[in-house]
């Protein structure tokens, strides 16, 4: 899923057509969020995720990445720590991926 703000939905389509044509000439696969103006009920998951990625893993260390794949690797490797180490409370002490393995092995029985 991309997300796009307000100033790119609304202020260049030209920039809309660009990133269609990078993911058609590479194959990438990429769902866009389809919720209209005013319903951002499925925008409020990712905003709070990369408000959280922001903050834990890039604010204060903007200079600690010479080029864009070294960011693109740090970005990827706090994906993985999201879903696979990062404990929560609310999951019971479990990383969201042991959480979700445990809920359907409940709804399974």
């Amino acid at each position: 899923m991309y997300k796009t703000g307000k100033t790119v939905k609304h202020g260049s389509r030209y920039l809309r057509k660009t990133l269609m044509d990078v993911v058609m000439t590479n194959m990438i696969h990429i769902i866009q969020s389809m919720s209209r103006k005013g319903n951002c009920m499925d925008n409020s998951i990712m905003e709070c995720f990369f408000g959280k990625l922001k903050n834990e893993m890039f604010y204060g260390h903007e200079d600690d990445f010479d080029s864009l794949n070294e960011l693109e690797k740090s970005i990827e490797g706090y994906i993985y720590y999201y879903n696979n180490k990062r404990i929560k409370l609310k999951n019971k002490g479990l990383p969201p991926i042991l959480y979700r393995q445990q809920s359907l092995n409940i709804l399974s029985l």
